[in-house]
């Protein structure tokens, strides 16, 4: 999370400033001389790498001495070194350093071989600073100001290993925070913050003379959000496909700020950022970033890495229960991918045809909280997983939608692989490592495995990984230009079963109106959808590699079933921080009380209706309730039926670039209990530039 958090900032920041690094750049070489000053340092593992800084010093400044520290008032710095060096802006070619991965924002700061080697002649403890990338800031920074002899390096080593073993993102974010503020109290941090100002300005206004279209933007936004009420949850609604923003737990609050700045290079192409965090209370997180990425798009093309949170594809966000698979129920998983931005119109096709694709590589971030849970709980999990890596892809296929009738096919399938399991197997823990090299990336783009399974003792690989997918069968009618309606299919299906429709009426089977008339409308959509995952193909399972010769010859069938969704052997569940990325009328684990890390509900039938519209021009309202009933799965029945009804009305007001809502939601049955909760959201979005 560390590395990744590094590498998103830098990307934003080397952006942000290029025109500062241009000013300072052009600055120095006036003056003769390069502009850039690279010296040796010793970084992760102990290995060497180049520092990089705008040059502060006369040109061979160290030709009398090859290892001189800087002296108070040193003869050897330039006019414009000084004020440089005074505001710490020198090391700001250092962003390139952690974009690279040679440094991290915050970490020990990096020292010269020459000084490591009396270092540990006197405290050989030095070496253990080499599990860490040295930083551009650090705690011992902080307290101990700038070292320029060896005793006072000692005493920088001493505070290093405390920040060694008192490492987190928080403690990070703290020394960030305080690094800022050190920074901004100089009393020449104005002067500088107006000339980039003005120059940012200056280039905005050529910019815009050029084409309005092409000025970058930074905007921002805030929210603070409570919900309290009765009961021992959340009430479903106001959690369920908002990315595990609100907590399940009950009496819980949160703020968020977040800014997104794109910068246009052209009309067809352009980079966007994110960086948005969040504070909570009574919540299942304290401080956290939800969103931190970095986008280029061209065109209809996007490639993009970081968490964000994404927009259900094909479903509404506000109505639907969501999808099987890429639902928004989930924290973002972060990942690398490229794709389309929305539908794109493939040529030659007399705009009829339009596609929607993407493909990603990424990383569950949970294994701490996977491990802490099966800790706190042993007596009801024998395994966790970590370090599983995720794979998602998705193809959608459409008509032209203005037509009078159009048609969608589509599929969605993700995977967990990679990874470790550790298992609980005769009181003691076994961990069973899965590959992660390429060939295993290429394994699991489809749903297959290794023939030789059983003979391999790894009846989990079957198929490589943990699948999941569903595929979507969707038929529209316009049935005005402003009004529509469509009726979907979603099949979902598991590893290499339920592919040929054979689980009966599983499914989300969906009916869904859409208004698009201007102005105010008192209904501008609704969704009627049933949901069912009883069958799950069955509750057989046999295949004749599962059995050895001769008994393997004479099994001429082949059956799956028993497809037990989003559970599995080797990965535990299909969920993030206890959440299912899917669809949420599958009860995610983090709402068992008995602390169990994979669902005991999955073969569920359910009902569910959502309307929202607009009262007056700046009130809207929406409406959402839900029915199901639950039967636990194939492997553990449950002997009484679970049911639960959860409702939710909300009412949201429009004030210029504020946002008020306010909601009432409640729960009634023996999934989540009895709970009834009062939610109230304010929510504040800007523009810096």
């Amino acid at each position: 999370m560390k590395r990744l958090f590094d590498i998103i900032i830098s990307a934003i920041c080397l952006v942000v400033f290029s025109p500062l690094f241009l000013i300072i750049y052009l600055t120095i070489k006036i003056g003769g001389g390069p502009a850039i000053y690279r010296q040796e340092r010793i970084g992760l593992g102990g290995r060497p790498f180049f520092i990089y800084k705008f040059r502060s010093m006369v040109v061979d400044a160290e030709d009398e001495g090859a290892e001189l520290l800087q002296q108070e008032n040193d003869p050897r710095l330039t006019r414009i070194g000084r004020f440089l060096r005074s505001h710490h802006l020198d090391e700001l070619p250092q962003l390139w350093n952690v974009f690279r991965g040679d440094m991290a924002f915050v970490g020990p700061r990096p020292e010269r071989k020459y000084y490591i080697d009396q270092i540990m002649q006197r405290d050989p403890r030095y070496q253990r600073l080499y599990v860490l990338r040295p930083g551009v800031t650090s705690y011992a920074t902080l307290k101990n100001g700038y070292a320029d002899n060896i005793d006072k390096m000692l005493v920088r080593l001493r505070m290093d290993l405390y920040y060694l073993e008192h490492q987190s993102m928080w403690t990070d974010m703290k020394i960030l925070m305080r690094t800022f503020l050190n920074i901004v109290s100089g009393r020449m941090f104005i002067l500088v913050s107006c000339l980039f100002c003005s120059q940012l300005a200056a280039a905005e206004t050529l910019l815009a003379v050029a084409d309005d279209t092409l000025s970058t933007t930074l905007n921002y936004t805030l929210t603070a959000e409570t919900a309290v009420g009765t009961g021992s949850h959340t009430a479903y609604q106001l959690v369920t496909n908002r990315h595990h923003i609100l907590s399940v737990r009950p009496n819980t609050a949160y703020v968020r700020g977040g800014v997104t700045l794109r910068h246009p290079f052209s009309p067809d192409l352009s980079l966007s950022a994110c960086l948005d965090g969040v504070a909570s209370v009574h919540a299942d997180h304290k401080a956290y970033l939800q969103q931190c990425y970095v986008n280029l798009s061209y065109k209809s093309f996007f490639v993009e890495i970081g968490s964000r949170e994404e927009p259900q594809v094909v479903r509404d966000d506000l109505l639907s229960v969501g999808s099987f698979v890429k639902g928004t129920n989930a924290k973002p998983i972060p990942q690398v991918h490229l794709g389309t931005n929305g539908f794109w119109t493939l040529p030659f096709t007399r705009q009829w045809v339009q596609i929607n694709f993407d493909f990603g590589y990424g990383k569950f971030l949970d294994s701490s909280y996977r491990e802490q849970l099966y800790l706190d709980n042993p007596a009801n999990n024998d395994m966790y997983t970590t370090g599983a890596l995720y794979h998602q892809k998705h193809l959608y296929i459409r008509t032209n939608p203005s037509k009078l009738f159009f048609v969608m096919v589509g599929i969605e399938h993700a995977v967990q692989f990679g990874g470790a399991c550790h298992r609980r197997i005769d009181g003691r823990m076994v961990t069973i490592t899965k590959p992660e090299s390429l060939k295993a990336f290429w394994n699991v783009i489809l749903p297959l495995g290794d023939a030789n399974y059983f003979e391999n003792n790894a009846g989990e690989d079957w198929v490589y990984g943990n699948h999941i997918g569903v595929m979507t069968y969707q038929l529209g009618w316009n049935v005005t230009p402003d009004h529509q309606l469509q009726a979907y299919l979603d099949n979902p299906f598991e590893d290499g079963s339920g592919v040929r429709k054979g689980n009966g009426w599983d499914g989300l089977w969906g009916l869904q109106y859409s208004n698009r008339s201007t102005g105010r409308q008192y209904v501008r959509g609704a969704v009627f959808e049933y949901f069912q995952s009883t069958n799950q193909g069955g509750p057989l399972h046999w295949d004749s590699a599962d059995y050895p010769e001769p008994i393997r010859s004479q099994i001429d069938a082949f059956v799956v079933g028993n497809d037990n969704y989003y559970n599995h052997s080797f990965y535990d569940s299909y969920s993030h921080y206890g959440m299912t990325p899917g669809i949420a009328l599958i009860t995610s684990p983090r709402y068992n009380a008995d602390g169990y890390s994979a669902f005991c509900d999955n073969r569920v039938k359910a009902w569910h209706l959502g309307i929202n519209g607009e009262i007056t021009d700046r009130l809207s309202y929406l409406v959402k309730g839900s029915y199901r009933e639950g039967w636990g799965t194939y492997y553990n029945p449950l002997p009484v039926r679970h049911h639960s009804f959860d409702a939710m009305f909300q009412a949201s007001y429009q004030l210029g670039s504020c946002l008020i809502s306010t909601a009432y939601a409640f729960d009634k049955g023996n999934i989540y209990g009895d709970c009834s909760t009062f939610n109230f959201k304010i929510q504040y979005h800007g523009k810096l530039f």
